[in-house]
């Protein structure tokens, strides 16, 4: 995701893209591969492990609301 401004790879939901419509378009596919999510770093890097578990959360969230994992 990013701030629309500035390029930055942040957790989904932290920005401005709207990413329920392209995994809707990869469901639409019948894709049965991997899907991954490309972070920069951490604004703080003591609080990595914080910032991974959003991002994860945040795209499992996105992923449920499209029927991509239940």
């Amino acid at each position: 995701d990013c701030d629309g401004k500035v390029h930055g790879d942040l957790p989904p939901g932290r920005g401005v893209v709207k990413f329920a419509p392209y995994l809707q378009a990869i469901k639409e596919l019948d894709f049965e591969g991997t899907v991954s999510i490309e972070l920069e770093y951490s604004p703080d890097p003591s609080k990595i492990v914080e910032w991974v578990e959003e991002a994860y959360n945040s795209t499992n969230e996105i992923m449920q609301q499209v029927g991509l994992r239940n």
